[in-house]
């Protein structure tokens, strides 16, 4: 197989596998009912909830970041090398499975960078972009849409084809 393709394979199978893994923790498992992530989701309920309408989510309320537990990088590359060992060893190619869990590796510190600079703005690089921007509008609806706290929109900071996917993704027209 052509390595070329095998790299592109393995980078965008990884985002759209990354999309489909962020959309289901931060959705059913943060946002639904029941969790099994008992504290993260006491964590991420608090996070929805520490500004206030007239603030907005940007604030000092948060301290210097918003991430996720760097401890939760440990079963999300684990979970990614499974899933790409699999389809690695059905193409026949270590390549792909280094690929896929090295995107992996990037997605999450990038989605950590990312979420950080939309509550925390520092007049980063990043933050003034036109991709952050059209991510911001899109995160800035999923934390005005809190009434339904447990049927949330815009799932997906980084990639939102998750959110086109399961009818989750909304945009103000």
């Amino acid at each position: 197989m052509n390595i070329l393709l095998i790299v592109i394979s393995g980078i965008f199978s990884s985002i759209l596998f990354n999309s489909i893994l962020e959309w289901i923790i931060h959705g059913p498992l943060e946002h639904g009912k029941i969790s099994v992530l008992i504290g993260q989701r006491k964590s991420h309920v608090d996070h929805h909830h520490f500004y206030s309408r007239e603030e907005g989510f940007q604030n000092t309320k948060h301290g210097n970041s918003v991430a996720i537990p760097h401890w939760f990088f440990i079963p999300v590359t684990l979970i990614s090398w499974v899933v790409a060992s699999v389809i690695g060893h059905f193409l026949g190619s270590t390549l792909f499975v280094w690929c896929f869990v090295v995107t992996t590796m990037i997605h999450y510190i990038f989605f950590q960078y990312v979420h950080t600079s939309m509550h925390i703005p520092r007049g980063r690089w990043i933050e003034q972009t036109k991709w952050f921007k059209k991510k911001m509008a899109e995160h800035v609806i999923h934390h005005r849409m809190d009434e339904d706290f447990e049927h949330p929109v815009n799932i997906c900071v980084v990639c939102s084809w998750a959110d086109r996917l399961f009818g989750t993704y909304f945009r103000r027209k």
